[in-house]
C-alpha cells in the first residue's frame, strides 16, 4: 500500500530573530496511511535549520502525529534563510518524499552598554580617607558575555574595586 502523511502545516515561519537566537518550533508529521510508517530521514536544504526530532529510524503508528521539532540558529550579520525540508517515509515497502518550507529572518542585534553614571568623582577627599561609590552596568543584545576583566583609573589615588571579583562575566541583558 501506498505511503500517505500529511504535515500540519505546508510551512514553518520563525519570523524575525537577533543573530544570537536559537528558535526551535514543532511542525506535525501525520500517518494517514493505514500502514505504519517508518521516518527514513527528514533533511533540510538549507544548513541554517537544523531537525531536532524525531530520531531517524522511528516509527509512526496509522492515525498517529509526531512531531517534526526544528530548530534555526542566528547567524553573524543580517541573512534571510528559506529552504525545503524533505522527509523520506517508508512502509517497508513503498516509500515517498514529503516537504515543508522553512523561513527564517536573521536581523543583527544592536548591543549597548550602559553606564548608571559616566562619572564618579569625589569633590575633596582628605588624605589617606576612603569612599565608597557605586554604579551599575547594564548591557543587552551581546551574544556571548561580556568579561570584565580589569578597571582603568586616571587621576590622583587610586581604586579597587571590591565587588564583584574580577574577571567577571556579565550576561547579555543583564545588569551589574
Amino acid at each position: 500500500s501506498p505511503v500517505t502523511a500529511q504535515f500540519s502545516s505546508q510551512t514553518l515561519d520563525f519570523g524575525t530573530l537577533r543573530t544570537c537566537d536559537t528558535v526551535t518550533m514543532p511542525l506535525w508529521l501525520h500517518n494517514t496511511s493505514c500502514d505504519s510508517i517508518q521516518v527514513e530521514s527528514i533533511v533540510p536544504v538549507v544548513t541554517r535549520f537544523l531537525i531536532i526530532a524525531p530520531a531517524m529510524g522511528s516509527w509512526i503508528q496509522p492515525g498517529d502525529s509526531v512531531a517534526v521539532l526544528v530548530r534555526v540558529i542566528g547567524a553573524d550579520g543580517p541573512t534571510t534563510a528559506s529552504g525545503l525540508i524533505t522527509a523520506r517515509l517508508s512502509n517497508g515497502s513503498t516509500e515517498d518524499l514529503f516537504r515543508f518550507t522553512a523561513s527564517a529572518t536573521v536581523i543583527a542585534s544592536q548591543p549597548s552598554l550602559t553606564l548608571s553614571s559616566s562619572v564618579i568623582s569625589e569633590d575633596s577627599l582628605t588624605p589617606c580617607a576612603a569612599t565608597t561609590k557605586q554604579f551599575a552596568l547594564h548591557i543587552s543584545g551581546y551574544c556571548r558575555p561580556l568579561v570584565i576583566d580589569s578597571v582603568a583609573f586616571s587621576g590622583l589615588g587610586s581604586v579597587t574595586v571590591v565587588t564583584p571579583s574580577l574577571p567577571f562575566a556579565l550576561q547579555s541583558d543583564s545588569t551589574l
